[in-house]
Order: structure tokens, then C-alpha cells, then sequence
């Protein structure tokens, strides 16, 4: 598909959004020129994943990372650490705690050590980290 300019790529992102296509596909297929800051919110408000496609010069903030995470906890890794807040990882243990190996650990704290208990992937991760050093 040709576009001519950013609201022509929203208008697309739109569209395939609601026919239940790949947004993921779509923002990937963008040239550079056409991933502007908009079109990067618009496509990772609709697939976290696409995170992982913005280009450099994306203006990442700590709210845009806490929608990635709410979208998807895993998702932390994706984000550069100096963005993972105890608010991001927060929110990102609270949707996966599989997110909790990626909190740095300045950051982690009783809160998010006992979501992360709740769940299996941190006792698979204990049990790795346990493993590994013997």
C-alpha cells in the first residue's frame, strides 16, 4: 500500500485495527520517514509488540513504557532501563510476572517481588539463576 503521509498511515493503522489484521505487519512494512512519533503511539497503543520495530528516533517516555507493559508485562525487556521506573516495572509485573528478570535490581522492591512470587515463571527463574551457579 502506498502512503502519502502520516494521516494517511494512522487512517491504515485504524483500518486494520478494526478488520482485526496485523497492525504489527503493517507498522513493520512503514519506511522510517513514515514511523513518526504519532504513528509509533497509534501502532504500539494497538500492539504492544511493536515496540520493538520504533525507530531511534522515537521519543519513548516513561508513559508510552507503561502502556507497552500494560499491553504486555513481558514487553519490559524491550525498554531501555533507563525508562524501567519502579512505576513501569510495576505495572509490567502486575501483567506478566515472567517481567520480573528484567527489573533492574535498584529498582525492585517488596511489591513487586510478592506479584512476582504469586506467579510460576519467577520460581522457574529462581530455580535457573540456582542452577546455573552450582
Amino acid at each position: 500500500m502506498n502512503y502519502r503521509n502520516e494521516n494517511d498511515v494512522l487512517s491504515a493503522l485504524d483500518k486494520v485495527k478494526k478488520l482485526s489484521g496485523s497492525v504489527q505487519k503493517t507498522f513493520n512494512g512503514l519506511p522510517d520517514e513514515l514511523k513518526t512519533d504519532p504513528v509509533c503511539r497509534k501502532a504500539i497503543q494497538y500492539m504492544p509488540f511493536c515496540i520493538k520495530d520504533v525507530p531511534k528516533s522515537f521519543e519513548l517516555t516513561e508513559n508510552v513504557a507503561i502502556d507497552v507493559v500494560n499491553g504486555n508485562g513481558w514487553l519490559l525487556h524491550a525498554i531501555p532501563e533507563e525508562l524501567r521506573s519502579p512505576k513501569v516495572c510495576l505495572a509490567a509485573v502486575k501483567n506478566s510476572d515472567a517481567a520480573y528478570k528484567h527489573i533492574p535490581n535498584a529498582v525492585k522492591d517488596i511489591e513487586m517481588t510478592s506479584i512476582a512470587l504469586r506467579g510460576n515463571a519467577f520460581l522457574h527463574w529462581m530455580k535457573s539463576m540456582y542452577s546455573s551457579s552450582t
